[in-house]
């Protein structure tokens, strides 16, 4: 647990608060036994919420009306900014948005109101790329493990002799749908915005998709609907090929399935 120090005891007590992040302040000495009608200052401040708060003291009687009206105003635009969702990110992340839009609250502490809009823009595009980054980063993790797991199930059978055609096609069905992944996963329109879960349960659902079209393809060549192959000591790695083209290609399924039905019905 966090140990105040001297500065941090003398300005929680002037105004009565919890910081988890101190921000900025001003206080005036001469009144630090005064009550608070009497104190002056204020102090910007990121609370044990993480929420960016503030005290402030002053009697603003030297502010206009209509700097005060502006200085609501883009109070709000900042606190509305300020619950914009962010998930899925690490604390480090999100105090780094928390601090860009704690400028603004400076800024307009020292009734200085130009540039809020900026402020909150440049916070939101650093939010946004993060979340995009966290997004992209759940995906890859969560379907990259079952990918290792599955390339480790591989090797391990391979080298102990056991080559059933079927599981290593459906092995490198994974395989090639978790490549498919990987080679696309910068063009995704994702926003971050959704649960872990999600991002989960979306990736591991594509490597069994993959695993299926693997199956359904290995169907079609026992058949012969796709293609004429003769039994022969090349067939494994054949199957091993063919399975991961259907895992990898999202039309390669879709178009055996097409031409099928096109078959049929021209009969």
């Amino acid at each position: 647990m966090e140990v105040p120090d001297d500065n941090q005891k003398e300005y929680r007590e002037y105004f009565k608060i919890v910081d988890k992040v101190l921000v900025y302040y001003e206080k005036n000495d001469a009144k630090t036994d005064a009550d608070d009608a009497e104190k002056d200052g204020y102090i910007v401040f990121i609370n044990m919420q993480n929420d960016i708060d503030y005290v402030d003291y002053r009697k603003k009687t030297d502010w206009t009306l209509d700097e005060k009206k502006e200085f609501q105003s883009c109070l709000g635009k900042i606190q509305t900014a300020e619950v914009t969702p962010c998930l899925n990110l690490p604390w480090e992340q999100v105090l780094a948005f928390k601090q860009i839009l704690a400028q603004g609250y400076l800024k307009i502490m020292q009734r200085d109101f130009s540039g809020i809009d900026e402020i909150i823009e440049d916070a939101l595009l650093f939010l946004k790329q993060r979340n995009l980054e966290a997004s992209r980063q759940l995906f890859i993790e969560s379907a990259g493990f079952v990918a290792l797991v599955a390339a480790v199930t591989g090797l391990t059978l391979y080298y102990s002799d056991f080559k059933n055609l079927w599981i290593y096609g459906i092995l490198f069905g994974i395989l090639g749908s978790f490549v498919s992944i990987w080679t696309r996963y910068g063009k995704e329109d994702m926003t971050g915005l959704a649960l872990k879960s999600l991002h989960v349960m979306e990736s591991i659902s594509r490597l069994f998709i993959g695993a299926i079209a693997a199956v359904v393809i290995m169907f079609a060549i026992r058949s012969g609907l796709m293609l004429t192959v003769t039994e022969g000591p090349n067939m494994f790695f054949f199957y091993c090929v063919f399975g991961f083209a259907a895992g990898f290609s999202e039309r390669f399924l879709p178009s055996l399935i097409e031409k099928i039905i096109t078959k049929e019905l021209e009969k």
